[in-house]
């Protein structure tokens, strides 16, 4: 018998197909085992990059949630910057109305007869004034009672001209400037607060 003969017997040809059906079944298998193996890692990894994104999404609300708040602190804080310039600057304009008032109280004690007072110009804390005297004796006055008066400080007078007529009367033009007191420090706004 011939070898192409001998190698087309039966029992070899259904050994052949026999090894080619297991070839294909495990090629099939490994094949299935190879996918399901890759469709499993796909879903880990599709759940794990979920599992991620959740916490991404839970950051980013915490951050936005942070920067409102941030937000509303720079709101919080401008108005606060507001309120404490208004409450700074109606501090100083009750300051200055209290002084003007007290001042106002104070100025006919100063003074004299024979010294009157033709202007007054207010910058605070800085005043300057114009007036006439028919005496030296009264000017000198004038600067004793302001020297000594608690309301104001820095008194002096410059500008003196003499020989100046006024309403028919001949006196000594000058000018006088000061600087007011805060009315928390003089002595007479502590006893009205006390009260």
């Amino acid at each position: 018998m011939r070898w192409v003969e001998v190698n087309l017997v039966d029992w070899r040809e259904a050994a052949r197909k026999q090894a080619l059906v297991r070839w294909a079944l495990v090629s099939f298998c490994t094949a299935s085992t190879v996918l399901a193996v890759a469709l499993w890692q796909s879903k880990e990894l599709k759940h794990r990059l979920d599992g991620v994104q959740s916490h991404i999404d839970v950051l980013d609300s915490r951050i936005a949630a942070l920067q409102s708040q941030q937000e509303g602190f720079k709101e919080l804080e401008q108005e606060w910057q507001k309120l404490t310039t208004f409450e700074r600057y109606t501090a100083k304009l009750i300051e200055r109305r209290l002084w003007w008032s007290q001042f106002l109280h104070a100025l006919p004690q100063w003074i004299v007869s024979d010294v009157y007072l033709q202007r007054l110009d207010y910058h605070f804390p800085k005043v300057s004034g114009q007036g006439i005297a028919f005496s030296s004796q009264g000017l000198t006055a004038l600067l004793s009672r302001m020297t000594t008066s608690s309301q104001v400080s820095s008194v002096r007078l410059d500008n003196v001209t003499h020989d100046v007529h006024w309403l028919g009367l001949t006196g000594s033009r000058f000018q006088i400037h000061f600087e007011s007191v805060p009315i928390l420090s003089t002595p007479s706004s502590m006893s009205h607060h006390s009260d």
